[in-house]
């Protein structure tokens, strides 16, 4: 990860993926989570733009990251199809 890449964090709000967004925010990268309705402010709190899991995910990080993505982790280990292409 470096400053100015965009990570796309699924599971942003669990424990791995709230460390990941962390550092990656620290680091000056933009961060993109995949994450509950219920957690959405919280996650954003941590400096990351938050989006809601399920149905049309795909679309809401594309609005999220209009550039693309740079890299994706994956925290949840939940299948998250299709991948969002740049």
């Amino acid at each position: 990860m470096r400053a100015g890449q965009t990570l796309l964090v699924h599971g942003a709000a669990g424990s791995v993926g709230t460390v990941a967004v962390q550092l990656a925010a620290a680091r000056g990268s933009t961060v993109v989570g995949t994450v509950g309705e219920h957690d959405i402010e919280r996650v954003t709190a941590l400096g990351a733009t938050a989006v809601r899991n399920g149905d049309g995910w795909v679309e809401r990080v594309k609005a999220a990251a209009p550039q693309g993505v740079d890299l994706v982790f994956d925290a949840s280990g939940a299948a998250h199809s299709p991948a969002p292409s740049p």
